[in-house]
């Protein structure tokens, strides 16, 4: 159980939206995992227990695969649960110990810098497809 003393805040967010939305789907482990690989990335039950009980990280191909059987985007499993925009929400690497939950679903939805420093225009340009900026 090592690695339940170093994931971080996010990744204990991620455990938590992948369990809160496979209960409310009603889904046990087993079916996740079939639905998993289908789509060529299976985690097999004892893998998923062990992410929802902070035992296993989850990796970026991980964390798509997911979001694809879970039936949400990997920004959503990224975003701690808030009941309001102004909630405090904590999330790992962001320089301070809490934030806004507006201030992080903007930055992981290439809405707006997190870092007030960084310039909004170029914050776009590194963060978002130049075909999803075209009009037409």
């Amino acid at each position: 159980m090592a690695e339940i003393a170093t994931l971080g805040a996010t990744g204990r967010t991620v455990a938590d939206n992948v369990r809160r939305l496979r209960e409310r789907q009603r889904l046990t482990f087993a079916d996740l995992d079939r639905t998993l690989e289908g789509l060529g990335n299976p985690i097999r039950p004892l893998g998923l227990k062990r992410i929802e009980t902070y035992e296993r990280r989850v990796d970026a191909d991980d964390l798509v695969a997911l979001a694809i059987a879970l039936g949400t985007c990997p920004a959503a499993l990224l975003m701690p649960e808030a009941e309001s925009a102004s909630e405090k929400v904590k999330a790992t690497g962001v320089g301070r110990v809490v934030v806004q939950a507006r201030e992080l679903w903007d930055w992981l939805t290439a809405v707006a810098p997190f870092n007030p420093n960084v310039d909004a225009r170029e914050f776009r340009f590194r963060s978002v497809p130049q075909w999803a900026d075209e009009k037409g």
